[in-house]
């Protein structure tokens, strides 16, 4: 039972939510952000009694899986092997 502040690391284990290509990190304090990294956002239970962090962990910008020949440099790495 909470009976003070509550501290999210007391409680849980759990640091990183990903859900597909998006990602969140979880805490009840954060470091400092550094430059360009995203501002944590607070959530809050729905009695109000416990609120905790998290911020967006930026997500991967190009995911690429397998040959694309649109990709100019796997045009050049093709040619050169062969």
């Amino acid at each position: 039972m909470c009976t003070g502040n509550f501290v999210w690391a007391d409680y849980y284990k759990l640091k990183i939510i990903s859900v597909s290509y998006r990602a969140w990190e979880v805490a009840s304090e954060f470091e400092k952000s550094r430059r360009g990294k995203p501002k944590p956002e607070s959530i809050q239970s729905s009695d109000e009694k416990r609120t905790v962090l998290y911020r967006s962990i930026v997500p991967i910008q190009h995911l690429h899986i397998g040959y694309d020949p649109e990709f100019t440099w796997v045009e050049k790495a093709d040619r050169d092997t062969v």
